[in-house]
């Protein structure tokens, strides 16, 4: 698709210059409603949004001579502030970060303006669906909302309540009975299910048990088969084995074979680890 993106010109009175001409940047309001969208999740209003904003054209001040690099200037600029609405609407930050710097390596790899500004609205659209489905599960209060996303980022290490406490800002017992009205299990039971989680794709990626025991603050070996094997109804071995394995032509996924991998093993009598 080709979008019309007009460059406002390098003057002495820019102001002055504005006034004669009657060309200006885009108006806030368009991108306020593009922003709010994201912070709603809402991708209706969303779609909205890119129709107004397509509708009305492109105008920007030069930030380059190069008219590429102008519009990748003008991405970084957008994409910042799209990713700061998305963790007010309720995305973890880690994860919107990520998200950041995934789309903006995505631009810099692009070749053309057209593709640049393509990127920008197919990735708009998966950003508020992120966040809407951040939205769907619980509303967390500030401090367990602190103490999660100091989970997540130090998931490798050990996180004795005392410091989750310091962390949410709330004394050890306080933190454990908010937590688990709100997360509806035990701290402990989120971090388990947590490292539990991210062990899945080290499996697939060929690392062994004893090191991801390791790396991820189980006990040992036994420990951490045992929790999964709690968790899936499957021992590693047999989840990677089957996860890797063709079925019926496509890669078994983990929703589907957590779904079927029970009356699988039961059938095969296989509880090789």
């Amino acid at each position: 698709m080709s979008y019309q993106v007009e460059v406002l010109p390098v003057t002495a009175h820019p102001l002055y210059d504005t006034r004669e001409s009657g060309k200006t940047h885009t108006p806030f309001s368009l991108e306020r409603a593009l922003c709010t969208a994201i912070e709603l999740g809402d991708e209706a209003a969303m779609d909205r949004a890119i129709a107004d904003y397509m509708a009305h054209g492109f105008v920007v001040g030069t930030m380059s001579g190069d008219r590429l690099r102008q519009v990748k200037y003008w991405a970084v600029a957008t994409v910042a502030i799209a990713i700061h609405y998305a963790i007010l609407g309720g995305l973890d930050e880690t994860d919107a970060y990520h998200l950041s710097d995934a789309y903006l390596r995505e631009v810099d790899r692009l070749d053309t303006m057209d593709a640049c500004i393509d990127c920008l609205r197919r990735r708009a659209t998966e950003l508020v669906r992120a966040v809407a489905s951040a939205k769907s599960g619980t509303l967390l209060s500030p401090p367990v909302r602190r103490c999660v996303h100091y989970i997540h980022i130090h998931l490798h290490e050990k996180m004795p309540l005392s410091m989750l406490a310091s962390e949410a800002g709330l004394s050890k017992d306080y933190l454990g009975v908010r937590f688990k009205r709100e997360m509806g299990v035990s701290v402990h039971a989120y971090i388990l299910q947590q490292r539990l989680q991210a062990s899945l794709p080290m499996l697939l990626d060929g690392t062994g048990c004893r090191r991801i025991a390791y790396d991820l603050g189980f006990a040992d070996e036994s420990h951490y088969i045992a929790a999964f094997r709690k968790q899936y109804g499957c021992t590693p071995a047999q989840y990677r084995r089957v996860t890797r394995t063709d079925f019926i032509g496509q890669t078994v996924g983990a929703g589907l074979y957590f779904q079927t991998v029970q009356y699988l093993y039961c059938l095969m009598g296989d509880s090789d680890v």
